[in-house]
């Protein structure tokens, strides 16, 4: 059997698989805690909708802070399958993707890492419209 095309680029199993494994969680529960973060979020934001008029739910999604709620469902429902891949298998859906694939990937885990983040700063700096400290 052939080495995995990555080694041959000197890039080692390991190092692939930084996204579905944690230092504190072994794989299984580490995909059972993704799933659950997911379908919290997804039942959340769709019971939101549910209980809005139409007219609120179709401007909804013209908040950022509603498409980051958003970004982060679909992330742990992706990174889910992707850890319980990995836990069945050894190998994740992403380890076998194109090289481009998995750069876009990279940089995806980079928005939903820092959008929520940027999203709280923004929206308080934003909302907020009194003193930042009080006048003494």
């Amino acid at each position: 059997m052939a080495p995995p095309p990555a080694t041959l680029l000197g890039i080692s199993p390991t190092h692939l698989s930084r996204y579905t494994t944690s230092w504190l969680l072994p794989p299984l529960s580490l995909a059972c805690l993704r799933l659950v973060l997911s379908l919290y979020a997804f039942v959340t934001t769709f019971t939101v909708l549910a209980t809005d008029t139409p007219l609120s739910a179709r401007q909804s999604f013209s908040y950022f802070t509603v498409l980051t709620y958003w970004g982060l469902a679909f992330y742990f429902l992706f990174s889910g399958l992707h850890t319980l891949s990995y836990a069945r298998s050894g190998v994740s859906w992403l380890q076998r993707w194109p090289r481009p694939f998995q750069a876009l990937h990279a940089l995806f885990y980079s928005t939903v890492v820092t959008f929520p983040f940027l999203v709280t700063i923004v929206f308080w700096v934003v909302l907020y419209k009194g003193p930042w400290f009080p006048k003494t």
